[in-house]
């Protein structure tokens, strides 16, 4: 019941703004799951929670607005991976997590300004995302900072940062698959945690509905400035 009720929280952060189930979900189960399962399974409902949030939002998704950031995201994955060559994945997490916090404030507090040209923008931003996402698996900060900063509207916001993170959820079940990890016992528990996952998916997008604009976006700068803090605090304690 506890797993339940931690998993349905999670799809309901993700099914709200298109990120946070991982963030939610993991930490918790870990107390009193196997870390091995619980992120095995975590993977594998996410790959699903992914796909009902893309189907549902397939209209709100332009190629003008995602195709930049999901290009940028794959010119910087093999950068990524040069990082981790020149710094230590530990070092990177602090750095990382120090600037999302620094730029995190100003949004906080309703500065922005908007990029005169927001495609070349978010071909950077898609480009730092890969590496980071490759190197320190916090991909996801800079492309919600980007479209906060740029006021996005919120379906096209989850939209996106969903299928951002959708290839990589996807390509990492497919990659475990040749391992053995995913093994009956797996496939079990992910199958008792999906309905879990579809209460707590049809939650959240109700409660998209009802949330404002400006209230959506400070929750998903408060998210990333969450798993910013977080990493501050596992890699300096």
């Amino acid at each position: 019941m506890i797993a339940w009720a931690v998993v349905m929280l999670g799809a309901m952060v993700q099914g709200l703004t298109g990120l946070g189930f991982a963030l939610v979900s993991v930490p918790i189960l870990v107390m009193f799951q196997d870390a091995k399962l619980v992120v095995i399974t975590t993977l594998i409902l996410s790959s699903v929670l992914n796909a009902l949030i893309l189907y549902q939002a397939r209209r709100h998704i332009t190629l003008g607005d995602a195709g930049p950031i999901t290009l940028g995201a794959v010119i910087g994955v093999p950068f990524g991976s040069y990082l981790l060559t020149v710094l230590s994945p530990d070092s990177l997490k602090l750095i990382v997590a120090a600037l999302v916090l620094l730029f995190s404030i100003p949004l906080l507090l309703g500065y922005s300004r908007a990029f005169r040209h927001p495609q070349a923008a978010s071909l950077v931003t898609g480009a730092v995302s890969g590496a980071l996402q490759s190197s320190t698996s916090m991909g996801s900060p800079p492309v919600v900072l980007l479209m906060a900063n740029q006021g996005i509207p919120k379906e096209s916001f989850r939209g996106m940062l969903v299928l951002r993170s959708t290839a990589a959820s996807s390509l990492s079940v497919m990659a475990l698959v040749p391992s053995g990890l995913i093994n009956p016992n797996v496939a079990t528990h992910a199958l008792l945690m999906a309905p879990a996952v579809l209460i707590g998916f049809v939650a959240g997008s109700q409660l998209l509905k009802l949330v404002p604009q400006q209230l959506f976006k400070k929750i998903t700068i408060l998210l990333v400035a969450g798993t910013a803090l977080v990493s501050l605090a596992s890699n300096l304690l």
